[in-house]
């Protein structure tokens, strides 16, 4: 199942961060305006799709601290992968480092709602 939630975990980062690649028009002084963390709006967009992923694992039943690091291992590599592929610049490492807790962040909080409406299910039904 590790790697279910991993693949997931990828596809709702690129789900999120692909289309505001595509889309988002050129800014003077930025090189990449559609990367995620250099607009509010598109750490939003991202955080909030992977956060969903997150809810998502943790409704069901038998979802586990591992799934979650699963979910956001493949986040993670997705994102690298995509600040390759775009031009890492020069700061690569405190980006991949920012990324990685605001992407922790989203599945933490993803996650906790799932377990509370997994809770929430139990409780009442």
């Amino acid at each position: 199942m590790s790697l279910l939630w991993a693949a997931l975990g990828a596809v709702a980062f690129a789900v999120a961060q692909i289309p505001l690649l595509i889309a988002t028009t050129a800014v003077p002084g930025i090189s990449s305006p559609g990367w995620f963390l250099n607009s509010g709006m598109n750490a939003l967009a991202v955080g909030l799709v992977v956060a969903l992923a997150a809810a998502a694992v943790f409704v069901r039943k038998r979802a586990s601290i591992r799934d979650a690091f699963s979910l956001g291992a493949g986040a993670v590599v997705a994102m690298v992968a995509t600040l390759f592929a775009i031009g890492a610049g020069t700061i690569f490492p405190i980006v991949i480092v920012f990324g990685t807790v605001f992407l922790g962040l989203s599945i933490a909080v993803g996650g906790a709602c799932g377990a509370g409406v997994r809770a929430l299910r139990r409780d009442v039904g």
